[in-house]
Parts: structure tokens; C-alpha cells; sequence
């Protein structure tokens, strides 16, 4: 008989590291209550979710933005939002490298928090040049 699998605890920042100052961060994104929160008491949360959930990696993607972290979570495959058309690579452009994190991070919290609005986040992808046009110009 196998034993079942333990669950993995979700990790505050994606390589598994905690940045020093916590306390002095808060988040400046988030779902629901959770913007201006503290990053210290945002890390708390973590040890209730499951690594393989994800909500862990849109954690992790918050942690990123606003708490310091060094890296993102690997991309959601087949996002379910996608900042360029189609899923479309983006174009060459003097921002390219950054909006493709902003494509994973948009990727990962998008996929464990419904509510948030893709429209949203490809308005706010300011420079981020698509096959179709640059992004977040009306």
C-alpha cells in the first residue's frame, strides 16, 4: 500500500527565500481585502495553502510585486488571460522583458482569482507592444 502524498506547504516567494523587512511592505496588489496588508501579515497565510494550488503561485505572484521577492512562480500553461491576443508573444520593444513577467503574473493570479480582470491588467500593460497594437492605449 502507498501512504498518501504529504502536502507541500506553499512557499512565501517562489525560490523558497523571505526578503528582510516584511513589516515595512504592504501590498499594493491584491484580491479582495488584501491590498494595503502588511507583506509580514500576508506571509502568514501561506502555511494554509498547498503548493500545488493555485492560489499558492498568485500568492507567491503578489509576494513578487510587492513584498520583494526575486522571482516569480513558473507560468500557468494555458492561461486563461492572456495580455496579447491569443496568447500572441509579444513584440520587441524596450519593455519586452518585463511584460512578459507581467504576462506570468497576470497568468497566475488570473487563474486562482476569478474575479480579477484580465481588461484590467492588459490596460495597466502600458508599453507592452502585441502583434494587435501596444497595450493600455485608448
Amino acid at each position: 500500500p502507498t501512504s498518501p502524498a504529504v502536502p507541500q506547504v506553499c512557499t512565501f516567494c517562489a525560490d523558497g527565500t523571505v526578503p528582510d523587512g516584511l513589516e515595512d511592505m504592504e501590498l499594493t496588489e491584491g484580491e479582495g481585502d488584501m491590498e494595503g496588508m502588511s507583506c509580514a501579515d500576508f506571509s502568514l497565510s501561506f502555511g494554509s495553502i498547498d503548493a500545488s494550488d493555485d492560489a499558492c503561485g498568485a500568492n507567491q505572484a503578489f509576494a513578487w510585486a510587492s513584498c520583494g521577492c526575486p522571482t516569480l512562480p513558473p507560468p500557468v500553461e494555458n492561461p486563461s488571460c492572456t495580455l496579447c491576443e491569443g496568447g500572441a508573444d509579444f513584440l520587441d520593444s524596450a519593455n519586452k522583458a518585463l511584460c512578459e513577467e507581467l504576462q506570468t503574473f497576470t497568468g497566475l493570479v488570473t487563474a486562482a482569482f476569478a474575479l480579477l480582470s484580465c481588461d484590467s491588467y492588459r490596460d495597466a500593460a502600458v508599453g507592452c507592444v502585441c502583434p494587435e497594437g501596444e497595450l493600455g492605449v485608448s
